[in-house]
């Protein structure tokens, strides 16, 4: 792999590591709303499931960024 194409690869990595963390944010933002609401229709179990499996990945990408910018 290229230096350009390596460069553009962990650049990549690591905006997806943000936004990943973004997203994850916003699911746990989501089931404190839902809890202050009192809402029972909503299914907690899931957004706790796919705000850690966000945060997992997004930390998976910045060690991937991590590992791309090594020399």
């Amino acid at each position: 792999m290229g230096p350009f194409a390596r460069a553009m690869l962990g650049g990549c990595f690591a905006a997806l590591r943000w936004l990943l963390w973004i997203v994850a944010a916003l699911a746990a933002t989501l089931l404190v709303a839902q809890y202050l609401r009192g809402d029972t229709q909503g299914n907690a179990s899931a957004l706790v499931v796919l705000a850690l499996g966000f945060t997992i990945g997004g930390w998976a990408c910045g060690k991937a960024a991590g590992f791309l910018a090594k020399p």
